[in-house]
């Protein structure tokens, strides 16, 4: 019998592990990287107040605010790495998310959809290099 699939949730968890573990060396910004709530399960009381607050559906999970040079032929500025966490197997981007990643890569920002951990973390270290 295999293994189930780690969760969402899991898989941000451990992202968010190895960035905070990123302390010295190459990788070290990734310590800067933050999440968005967007997903989390609210009771009705705690999403009125987030949406009152700004929270808006479709927003990456995880953003990285380290501004960045473009390399290779395309030398363009990039102010921030977002992701959009997904699990392995069976992920969707539903058209609310597609919409704020559209509007954020027209803006000259990075939006990388990732599937797991090992995704998430392969785009943080490509960004950072």
């Amino acid at each position: 019998m295999s293994k189930p699939l780690p969760s969402e949730h899991d898989e941000q968890v451990a992202v968010i592990q190895w960035c905070d573990a990123q302390t010295s060396g190459p990788w070290s910004d990734a310590r800067y990287v933050f999440a968005v709530p967007n997903g989390s399960n609210k009771n009705i009381v705690a999403a009125v107040r987030m949406k009152a607050e700004g929270l808006r559906p479709g927003v990456p999970d995880l953003i990285l605010p380290i501004p960045k040079m473009n390399s290779g032929r395309d030398l363009s500025f990039c102010g921030a790495l977002f992701i959009e966490m997904k699990r392995r197997e069976g992920f969707k981007v539903p058209d609310e998310q597609k919409k704020w990643h559209k509007f954020l890569k027209s803006r000259g920002y990075r939006v990388e959809v990732c599937r797991g951990q090992d995704e998430a973390v392969k785009a943080i270290q490509e960004y950072l290099k």
